[in-house]
């Protein structure tokens, strides 16, 4: 059979669609004394077809010439396609075959021949500012003569894929003119499985690929076949964000499709870092909501140490510290929660939490506590001095802290503020020398979790594993993941096994419509 594949992963690659092939075999034989009978190719509509067939109607004079015919039209395909140069053609006659139903008519004929020949198949539009990632494509999976309400017909299955519903929307009005065109109805469901489209901004994103246990810079692309995110986005209103990743399956939709099961373990993993990370989250919104405050030491360890994750997870500490600390704050609780916390990032918070607030990306905290240092608690004037004398004393520190960055800013040259500009080697090694606990030094620790090496005042190294990637010196560079475990198989298997390229984790970003 011919290569087939995924109808969306591998719709841009140079294969052949077996019933295109079927159509042109067909046309250079077609006559009033070559008859076409039942057709078959296809086995559903998100496969690129492998293997077509039909019945040929003629004389037994005749017989030899349409052989002859049939085989130079194929010979002159393959010599067009040379990627299918494994695909083969087989005639069989059979003197004594008899229809069921008599052949099509000429007329008949031609009209699905010309259907199938203007059914669009391949690439319509690939992403903008993309480098080549589609966006919108087309599948002729499948057409077979069956019947319909007692009369005999044809079927022809097209599947359109894309990340744009405005798209699938025109392709629909497109089908519909082409079967009003041959006397067909366009029938189906246009869009099975919804779409998303890409956001490469998302929070949750950046949340995702900072967890990535296998490189600090994975590759961000979208994957041209469907899942249940779209469904999900499209029937829950409120969830405005996906994101897809999955261990790596190769040969989607085919025979020789399989799963790479060295990737399943850096998945799994994966996944529980994702989670751990929204669940500490989790525990920080609930700090701060109904005057609730943190119950114990430890719950104050966790936050602190969660500043060493990402900016992402820096950036939501200091959204729920900015609505604790607020003058307004419905409870003076809140207000003493949150100072209580800012005393503790003062002392063993990342570093780069404070130099991001020194450059402004987070609310200022100095401005914040001029205010509180004002705060009247009409019902009790106890409260009203507590606040006070807190707020001058966590603004002393925090204008303390920001001499110590710009101290440490103008003596050292200025370091890119790039998150994740350390490649899996580089978290190896610095993982594996926080296990010595050995001072980092400050001027590094833009880096995120691999920054949370033990300090004097800084958590200790046995409490900071847990926001480390696990076990990052016993893994190598897994090839990629992709939407359900469909993988791009585009990398060859040397490429697939280069154990320190940044780019070769991948993960996906959007699934387009399909399966």
């Amino acid at each position: 059979g011919f290569l087939g594949g995924h109808s969306g992963i591998d719709i841009a690659e140079k294969r052949l669609n077996c019933i295109k092939v079927l159509r042109r075999l067909l046309c250079s034989v077609a006559s009033p004394s070559v008859l076409i009978g039942d057709v078959d190719g296809g086995t559903g509509p998100n496969a690129i077809p492998r293997e077509a067939s039909a019945v040929i109607v003629t004389s037994t004079e005749r017989w030899p010439d349409v052989e002859k015919a049939l085989t130079a039209c194929f010979e002159e395909m393959l010599r067009e396609c040379p990627l299918e140069i494994a695909a083969t053609l087989e005639l069989v006659e059979d003197p004594t075959a008899s229809l069921a139903e008599g052949p099509l008519t000429v007329e008949s004929a031609g009209k699905l021949l010309s259907l199938v020949e203007e059914a669009p198949h391949g690439v319509i539009e690939f992403e903008e500012g993309t480098d080549g990632e589609l966006k919108t494509s087309c599948n002729l999976g499948v057409v077979r003569s069956t019947e319909r309400n007692g009369e005999s017909c044809a079927m022809v299955h097209v599947f359109p894929r894309s990340t744009s519903m405005e798209a699938m929307r025109s392709l629909g009005k497109d089908f519909t003119k082409l079967g009003d065109k041959y006397n067909a109805v366009n029938e189906s469901n246009l869009c099975p499985f919804p779409g998303w489209e890409p956001d490469r901004n998302s929070e949750l994103l950046k949340v995702v690929s900072n967890a990535c246990p296998v490189t600090s810079d994975p590759r961000i692309y979208t994957v041209h076949a469907g899942l249940e995110c779209g469904t999900l986005m499209s029937r829950l209103l409120s969830v405005k964000e996906c994101v897809s990743i999955g261990p790596t399956v190769k040969g989607a939709h085919s025979p020789d499709e399989r799963l790479e099961i060295a990737s399943c373990g850096p998945f799994i993993q994966w996944v529980c870092e994702v989670t751990e990370r929204f669940l500490s989250c989790d525990e920080h919104a609930g700090y701060f909501s109904g005057g609730s405050t943190p119950h114990d030491a430890h719950d104050i360890e966790r936050i602190c140490r969660s500043t060493y994750i990402d900016h992402a997870t820096r950036k939501a500490i200091m959204q729920l510290l900015a609505f604790a600390v607020s003058p307004s704050s419905a409870s003076w609780r809140n207000i003493l929660a949150g100072l209580e916390l800012l005393d503790h990032l003062l002392e063993k918070g990342s570093m780069e939490l404070w130099r991001e607030c020194a450059r402004g990306e987070h609310f200022d905290a100095s401005q914040r506590l001029l205010f509180l240092s004002t705060y009247t608690n009409p019902d009790d004037p106890r409260v009203t001095k507590l606040i006070r004398t807190k707020a001058r004393m966590m603004r002393e520190k925090v204008m303390a802290k920001n001499e110590q960055v710009e101290s440490l800013r103008v003596s050292a040259p200025e370091r890119t503020t790039r998150e994740h500009a350390s490649s899996s080697a580089d978290l190896t090694e610095r993982s594996s020398s926080s296990s010595e606990n050995e001072e980092p030094s400050k001027d590094t620790e833009a880096e995120g979790s691999a920054r949370a090496s033990a300090a004097s005042k800084n958590p200790s190294t046995a409490d900071n594993s847990a926001f480390l990637p696990k076990a990052i010196a016993k893994l190598g560079i897994i090839s990629g993941f992709a939407v359900v475990g469909h993988n791009p198989d585009t990398s060859d298997s040397e490429d697939e096994h280069a154990a320190t390229s940044s780019l070769d984790a991948r993960r996906t970003l959007c699934a387009t419509t399909g399966g």
